[in-house]
Formats: C-alpha cells, structure tokens, sequence
C-alpha cells in the first residue's frame, strides 16, 4: 500500500470524530452565548456606559466630568448608596444601582466601588459618599453628566 493511500484511509475514518469534536464546540459556544450573550434592555446598556464612564474618572486624578448619551425611553432609576448603607448584593461597600422593573419584578443592576469611602476629609482628597443620592432620569432625556468633584461624584 502507498503513503498517500494510508493516509487517506485514516482521514476517513476520523471524519466522524471531527464532526463530532465540531458539534460539540458550537453546542459549547451557544450555551456560552446563552449565558453570557444574553442580550440587555436599553436601561442596562445605559447603566454599563455610565458606569464605564464614571470608572474613568475614579481612575484619573483630577476632577472633571462627562456627558453620556442614553436611549432608555422608559427613563433610568439610578440610586449612589454610601459605604455601610447599601443593599445586601454589595456587600457593605459603596455602590450604584440601577433599579428597573422586568415582568413585573424589580431588577437590580449594581456595581461596587472599594475606593469611594464614607468619612470625608476637608481638603481634596478621597472620593466619600455619606449619604444615598437617587437619579431619575425622565423618558425623552438624551444623556446624563458623570461628574468627579474635589471629594465626590454625582450623576445629573
């Protein structure tokens, strides 16, 4: 028998293996998809811009702020909850929260901030939040201003 003939024979009998070995890794990517693609409401998105937005501003130094454009047309519930005053999920840490209503359900969104401290200093220093701060966005605002001030943040 030829070399190339053997070969060939053996890629043959692969054939079903390699199928095989295929379906399994796009049943592996959509169950993938399915978990961590599913896709967002338009509150959601938003809050992820606003809150990439507002990690820019906590990594910089300085104070400044930020226009973000939004497109919920329900509005968006935005709460800023200070260390020690913040709901279970964020585990006693400085939080901000989305709140929306899915099928009849309140939903809550928050991310945690580590570095925003409830005790203040006088002079600039380190971002502090010491008491809850709630933003409602109406239906029909188009964009929302992230803001880093001397100690604090705020969304407007």
């Amino acid at each position: 028998m030829k070399k190339g003939v053997l070969a060939w024979d053996k890629l043959v009998e692969a054939i079903p293996y390699i199928v095989v070995f295929i379906g399994l890794i796009a049943l592996f990517m959509m169950l993938l998809y399915g978990w961590i693609g599913t896709p967002r409401s338009s509150s959601e998105q938003d809050f992820v811009r606003i809150v990439g937005e507002l990690d820019e501003l906590l990594a910089g130094k300085g104070q400044g702020s930020i226009d973000v454009p939004i497109q919920a047309e329900s509005g968006l519930n935005i709460v800023i909850h200070p260390k020690g005053a913040s709901p279970a999920r964020c585990q006693g840490q400085a939080c901000i929260c989305l709140y929306e209503t899915k099928e009849n359900k309140l939903v809550e969104h928050c991310k945690m901030y580590k570095q925003i401290s409830n005790v203040c200093a006088t002079e600039c220093g380190p971002i502090c939040q010491t008491e809850v701060r709630r933003v409602s966005l109406m239906p029909g605002d188009t964009s929302v201003t992230v803001a880093r001030g001397c100690n604090d943040i705020s969304i407007t």
